[in-house]
């Protein structure tokens, strides 16, 4: 008979979503964006935050593939690979990225010690950065 030892898992709590870690092999960072357009989409605070805003975030991550998230209409989606003409593009490592959007760290400190690189009007990166905090705070 065999037997498996099993790694306790970590629980995670982002964008008020449980979520194991290690207990998928997609990207955290897609995961992360996933639960952010489900969370957003669902919220009527949020859908009203998104209602004119129509922009495009590109998400370049080093050493993970491409996705993007597509405001419009008072909605959000993910997509997978790249986007012909985003309006912002977000450059950072996958830790890095991953942190910025769970809420571990700011995205201000990231720009300032250059481990996210934003290109494209700082004014649509911050509007993300409002609406990300807001799904975080539910």
């Amino acid at each position: 008979m065999l037997t498996y030892a099993r790694r306790p898992q970590k629980v995670l709590l982002i964008w008020g979503l449980a979520r194991f870690e290690g207990a998928s092999s997609m990207s955290r960072v897609k995961d992360v964006l996933m639960q952010l357009v489900e969370r957003a989409n669902s919220i009527p605070k949020i859908k009203e935050m998104m209602a004119d805003w129509n922009c495009t975030i590109q998400f370049d991550t080093e050493g993970d593939a491409p996705l993007y998230l597509c405001f419009e209409n008072g909605a959000v989606s993910l997509h997978d690979g790249m986007h012909q003409s985003p309006n912002v593009i977000l450059k950072a490592k996958e830790d890095a990225l991953y942190k910025i959007l769970s809420g571990e760290l700011n995205a201000t400190k990231a720009y300032f010690t250059r481990q996210l690189q934003i290109s494209g009007p700082l004014s649509d990166a911050m509007k993300f950065g409002q609406i990300g905090e807001a799904v975080r705070q539910g």
